[in-house]
């Protein structure tokens, strides 16, 4: 008998259609040895980077507070996964520090503090934090969320700013906190991390205290002269005005310095558990600085101009002398961030190099505006992280973000790399790659075949930034906003076949079909010595993680679901997720090895089937893995009878939408192709607007 039900596809429900299964306990230690193995002949024996953005690690029902942590069982399991699935050794998290009120962005917060999203208010129920919050007081913030979140993406308004519902149940910690006894270890840490961060930490609690008063956290808009420039004044008024100021408000100061001291505490906690998996834990130091950052190191910056993005451009002539403003800024943001982390990703690290400087409110690029500097920033900054790390100091752990539209920045005299960026790690997306008239781009063989050293240069299909990988695949345009309004498209799956198919020597017009597209793209870098790839593309996911509009619905917040083993066996299936086993078939056959290595090559293609094979236990209702599945949302979907009858009408519509799509799709003749042989993300900052 036939059993019938209605479905309403929607994002919230918490069974999935599972297309392929997880690995038992004895085939998951044999996988992982295969995947090391073949992973060192295939070359890859460096780094193995994934991207995600801490906010948007799993959380389970009972502990999903909006945003997630390094530090929580959830976020374990998943890095557990994540080297034993993807044998990740390194996670590459976005920038942490305070968000502004008006954005969820990650590079528009602050580059000394962390925001209150790093703090996990689950730890501080228990002994180690002397239970300062009770696990009713908890479970507070979860039920908040439950009341105001969107299913899948972060809750940053009830964790991350003041006066949030997190944020008011963590004020209760700190009052628990004040009642401890001065002698505890938690209370001896505390008094040990303000004395030593006290330089930059003060400022801060200056400025919450005053944009309390002034009602407004920009200080431009304060109408006392003295506290809009307290740290220009000479230095006794300055000291009088910040003690009359601190002492205004004791408690605000107090509270702030609490937060930082958890975040920072949180932080080291997450980054030890990933440690002891194997894993390192990289920051990304972003190349601004925050309003309250500018106001408290007016010196260290050239008023009035930017850098880019309407972000503040330091000093640059005067940043190389050590004694200078700016260049002591730069230590203290590049040596946070050296404590934090095991190493550090450097946010447009092209600007370290040749920033282009304008006026606030200009975006020319031309000789005047572009400052050559060599490489006397890059050896500061490689000075600041040798003296924190010490021994543990490896100038190629530290990874230099270069791409850019060559008239902003030009990474080469000729044929060869710049001096500065020659011997550096470089990073790259594979998002542009082309053979466009012998002129070869965006992947490893073409940076080989240019003489790049492999321990130079990083390359994955790409970052939080680009066009994600299935729309590429499916050939959606990239669409911006040029500066004169007009909308500019590209189409970036055409410009990569030709590589892909002589690379990885499969005929081009297999590259038709989307699935194996994204599979050749995530094969690519497997070849490199050092790869990246984005928590997204990962999970074969289509929304753009960052689109470039303002305030857009979901940037920077779309999260793992706390049900991602199953998701992921989804898209594998469907061929837009990351199947390492699937991606190292290919690149052995491309070698030759399948010849040469025949006994580790049949246990790639095994493992590779094994992860495709169906689960037994497949579940009727689906909830974002179908609309993920399928392209779009659907809803009043009839599904008929047995789970085998719901896997094929969820396969049968997923025809009719890739022959509606196909039949609909632009032709490769009609793509519009930019002059330079790559647009970059910082191209598409500084210049556009992504749609």
């Amino acid at each position: 008998m036939l059993l019938w039900c209605v479905m309403q596809v929607s994002y919230g429900l918490n069974n999935s259609i599972n297309f392929g299964r997880k690995l038992s306990n004895d085939e998951l230690s044999d996988y992982t040895s295969t995947l090391s193995a073949a992973k060192n002949k295939s070359g890859q024996t460096g780094m193995s980077i994934l991207i995600v953005h801490d906010s948007c690690l799993p959380q389970s029902d009972k502990v999903n507070t909006g945003v997630g942590h390094l530090s929580t069982k959830d976020s374990s399991e998943f890095f557990d996964f994540a080297k034993n699935y993807w044998g990740v050794n390194i996670a590459e998290v976005l920038p942490q520090g305070q968000l502004r009120l008006d954005s969820n962005v990650a590079y528009g917060g602050t580059a000394l503090s962390l925001g209150n999203h790093q703090i996990n208010p689950q730890l501080l129920t228990g002994n180690e934090y002397h239970n300062i919050l009770t696990k009713q007081d908890f479970n507070e913030i979860v039920e908040s969320n439950k009341s105001t979140q969107q299913d899948g993406l972060a809750n940053y308004a009830n964790v991350a700013l003041d006066d949030s519902p997190q944020d008011r149940i963590v004020k209760k910690a700190f009052k628990n906190f004040q009642k401890l006894d001065e002698n505890v270890d938690l209370k001896k840490k505390f008094h040990k991390y303000v004395q030593e961060n006290n330089d930059w930490l003060e400022p801060k609690c200056v400025y919450k205290i005053l944009s309390k008063k002034n009602n407004s956290i920009y200080f431009d808009q304060w109408e006392d002269n003295t506290e809009k420039n307290l740290y220009s004044l000479d230095e006794d008024t300055k000291k009088n005005k910040i003690n009359e100021v601190l002492a205004s408000d004791k408690e605000e100061s107090e509270f702030f310095k609490f937060k930082q001291f958890i975040a920072d505490e949180h932080l080291q906690k997450g980054k030890k558990n990933l440690n002891q998996k194997g894993i390192k834990l990289y920051g990304d130091c972003l190349i601004g600085f925050s309003k309250d950052e500018v106001w408290a190191y007016p010196k260290a910056f050239k008023q009035n101009h930017t850098i880019g993005w309407n972000l503040p451009a330091l000093d640059y002539d005067t940043i190389t002398n050590p004694d200078s403003a700016s260049s002591k800024l730069l230590d203290r943001k590049v040596g946070l961030c050296a404590k934090r982390y095991d190493s550090i990703r450097f946010d447009v690290g092209w600007s370290y190099v040749q920033p282009v400087i304008n006026l606030m409110g200009e975006h020319k690029i031309s000789d005047k505006t572009k400052k050559y500097m060599g490489d006397k920033v890059a050896v500061q900054i490689e000075n600041t992280v040798k003296r924190v790390k010490g021994n543990d100091f490896n100038p190629k752990d530290m990874i230099w973000e270069v791409e850019a539209d060559y008239n902003t920045f030009n990474l080469f005299e000729g044929d060869k790399v710049i001096p500065p960026f020659r011997d550096r790690t470089k990073i790259y997306s594979s998002t542009y790659m082309h053979d466009f008239n012998g002129d070869k781009w965006g992947s490893n063989d073409a940076f080989l075949g240019r003489g790049w050293s492999p321990d130079s240069f990083v390359i994955g299909v790409g970052n939080h930034d680009p066009q994600p990988l299935r729309q590429i695949a499916d050939d959606i345009p990239d669409r911006m906003k040029m500066p004169d309004g007009s909308i500019h498209e590209e189409y970036h799956k055409g410009p990569a076949m030709d590589p892909l198919s002589r690379i990885l020597k499969i005929p081009r017009e297999k590259l038709n079909n989307p699935a194996e597209f994204s599979k050749a793209k995530f094969a690519e870098p497997m070849m490199a010595k050092n790869n990246q790839m984005f928590y997204m593309d990962a999970f074969g996911r289509s929304e753009n993680f960052d689109p470039h509009i303002y305030r857009a619905k979901g940037s920077y917040s779309y999260k793992i679901s706390p049900n991602f083993i199953s998701e992921y066996m989804n898209t594998i299936r469907e061929g837009y997720g990351f199947n390492p086993m699937d991606a190292l078939e290919k690149v052995f056959v491309a070698k030759g090895m399948d010849k040469t290595e025949p006994e580790l090559f049949n246990k790639i293609v095994k493992y590779k089937n094994i992860l495709l094979e169906p689960d037994k236990d497949i579940h009727v209702v689906t909830s974002k893995s179908v609309s993920h599945t399928l392209g779009n949302k659907v809803r009043g979907m009839i599904i008929g009878g047995t789970a085998l009858a719901v896997v094929g009408g969820v396969l049968l519509y997923k025809n009719f939408l890739n022959k509606k799509k196909e039949s609909n799709k632009q032709t490769n003749q009609n793509m519009q192709i930019v002059n330079s042989p790559i647009k970059s993300d910082t191209f598409s900052k500084f210049q556009s607007n992504k749609i």
